[in-house]
């Protein structure tokens, strides 16, 4: 047994003691140790306990793992006494309580539940796994500097992890590791791997003691709950676990808890084992039954397998039996569920907990940031009269122009004329209907903008995702209230090369053209206009919902503050940019335009025109 102390950057101090001999680290479920800061990977580090050595191992975190003041760079022993700083909080290990009693083969046999391996059995002719290497010659980054300052908020990347994939480090299991369940299932979609919520719990798997949690494999495929058809099994289910635990609480510290999560999985246990007696089971798979009640018991359901692969950019529940998820192509159902509304329910009052506030009856309207950075959308009766709605958006790791161009959003010289136009300092604007994809190739021509230069975001609801470390993130949306026009007028009074503004419509059109046009050239906007035929037809419409300048003056207005529009549409091949528009100038009050690039017939062909600075 050894212990964690951890204590947080002028905050308490915590204790957690495990049995076992490996312990991850990160901000979401499914880690040993959870800290909730946005500068903590969701899986950032694991400590493991080998041939009676602690050693430390950083799962390529975003912001780094550093041990007395320096960032390692591959696996590094460490002993007590010594200070692992993960984002804002520091790690020390504590071995008084009886590490020693674990020897080599000992430390490299317990199992993920955490069981050690004298009380369990290898299958027969089974070899005993080959020994690992001790970890000789562990090498730290050359960084003199011993005062550690925590590394800045930066939102994690999502990296694609293979399926199936460990670290080396990893102590080889004796007993074969539990099934893996299927991946999120999807409609003519192979759906990326991503890290695991709770594991599958095997009948055959001795129950783990109170004190030992039951921990994730480090890289296997998430956990999707069974199918609509198997609902019915997990609902019975869940209705025995009620009568043994309360499986309705809301505590947010609940969904970390090891004690609660074996609580849980007693529970559950024993009421899969009358299920089996009295034949309710039905041949459902019990392995699948029982790690979905485990993540609706003292998790969040279905959604904790969703939000732990990367590349989910949205989630949507529209009821108990039916989720939506946008894996990076649009909206798309996936299979799995709830046992209950009143579940639903549940969830939705965690989620709004975990941000520190309370899903009261009278609230119709809910929306929170939670601590890891998604944000939470819930709406519930009058305005939901089929029961709470969910809706869960985060910032992951956007593509890059490269991507678009390999999706088959648009065009190798159409790219090529982008960059060109961020570099010459013009003005893009990219329009499209809500879902084409504007924010993503938003967020993908920002990428493009030089290293040195800052820029400041204003938008309703925090959703850009660009890859550059000078961002300056302002939101217009949430619980505050506070109008966009006045967060736009607060962003230009803010130092920046560059003001990016997203989800344009209606009557903000008009403070947005005059503030970019007060501005040094090179703003980037994201614009849903109504479907014109013209290119700039519709912001002269949208600016004159304003009711404020006559249509020569918004002419003029659009001609001396926008230089490239690029125009979005979902088609049936997906994404694509229908057509690349520069803005001249004006002639006797009308607005000159060129048409360089257009999609027609499935393919991307030139307008005719070359661009005025190129």
């Amino acid at each position: 047994m050894f212990s964690v102390v951890i204590t947080e950057k002028g905050g308490a101090q915590r204790r957690s003691d495990f049995e076992k001999s490996e312990v991850t680290i990160g901000r979401v479920q499914g880690n040993d140790i959870i800290l909730p800061k946005g500068n903590v990977s969701k899986r950032h580090a694991r400590v493991v306990l080998k041939d009676n050595r602690f050693i430390v191992v950083d799962l390529k975190s975003t912001n780094g793992t550093y041990v007395n003041g320096r960032k390692i760079t591959s696996p590094l022993v460490v002993k007590s006494g010594d200070k692992i700083y993960i984002g804002d909080f520091i790690l020390n290990i504590d071995d008084s309580a009886g590490a020693d009693g674990f020897d080599g083969a000992t430390a490299g046999s317990v199992a993920r539940t955490g069981v050690p391996a004298q009380r369990r059995s290898r299958p027969p002719g089974r070899p005993a796994p080959p020994p690992k290497p001790s970890g000789s010659g562990f090498q730290l980054e050359k960084e003199p500097s011993e005062d550690y300052s925590p590394p800045p908020r930066v939102a994690p990347p999502s990296p694609r992890r293979p399926v199936q994939t460990q670290q080396e480090i990893e102590p080889p299991p004796l007993a074969a590791p539990p099934k893996a369940a299927p991946p999120p299932s999807r409609t003519n979609t192979a759906v990326p791997s991503g890290p695991q919520a709770p594991a599958p719990l095997s009948p055959q798997a001795p129950s783990a003691p109170l004190s030992a949690p039951l921990v994730a494999p480090p890289a296997a495929v998430a956990t999707i709950p069974p199918s609509r058809g198997e609902i019915g099994g997990l609902g019975s289910l869940m209705m025995r676990v009620a009568g043994q635990i309360d499986i309705h609480a809301i505590d947010p510290s609940v969904l970390g808890d090891p004690a609660a999560r074996s609580t849980a999985h007693r529970a559950i246990e024993d009421a899969l084992a009358g299920m089996q007696r009295d034949g309710s089971l039905d041949g459902q798979d019990r392995g699948d039954l029982a790690s979905s009640a485990l993540s609706e018991a003292v998790g969040l359901g279905p959604i904790d397998a969703l939000l732990a692969t990367d590349e989910v950019r949205e989630i949507v529940v529209e009821r108990w039996d039916r989720l939506l998820a946008d894996f990076g192509k649009g909206l798309e159902g996936v299979e799995g569920g709830f046992s209950s509304p009143a579940a639903l329910l549940t969830c939705a009052r965690r989620l709004v907990a975990q941000a520190g506030r309370v899903l009261d009856p009278g609230q119709a309207i809910v929306e929170a940031a939670l601590p890891y950075g998604p944000h939470v959308t819930v709406v519930q009766a009058p305005v939901a009269v089929r029961g709470p709605i969910i809706e869960i958006r985060r910032t992951a790791r956007g593509p890059s122009l490269d991507d678009l161009v390999e999706q088959g959003t648009l065009s190798p010289d159409m790219k090529s004329l982008l960059v060109l136009a961020v570099k010459k300092k013009r003005t893009v604007m990219v329009t499209g209907a809500v879902g084409a994809g504007v924010t993503t190739m938003l967020g993908a021509i920002a990428a493009t903008t030089g290293d040195d230069e800052r820029l400041v975001t204003v938008e309703e609801v925090p959703d850009l995702a660009i890859s550059h470390d000078g961002v300056v993130s302002l939101s217009a949306g949430g619980p505050h209230g506070l109008d966009f026009a006045e967060v736009l007028r607060q962003a230009t009074k803010l130092r920046a090369d560059r003001l990016v503004v997203d989800d344009v419509q209606g009557s903000r059109a008009l403070p947005v053209l005059m503030a970019i046009a007060a501005r040094p050239p090179g703003s980037l906007v994201g614009l849903h206009p109504p479907d014109l035929d013209d290119a700039v037809a519709p912001l002269v419409l949208l600016a004159k919902l304003a009711g404020k300048s006559s249509e020569p003056a918004l002419h003029e207005l659009v001609g001396r503050s926008v230089h490239l529009i690029v125009h979005l549409a979902q088609t049936d091949e997906g994404r694509r940019v229908i057509d690349v528009t520069e803005v001249t100038g004006t002639d006797d009050g009308e607005i000159q335009t060129q048409l360089l690039f257009e999609h027609r017939d499935g393919e991307f062909v030139a307008g005719g025109d070359s661009a005025t600075f190129s």
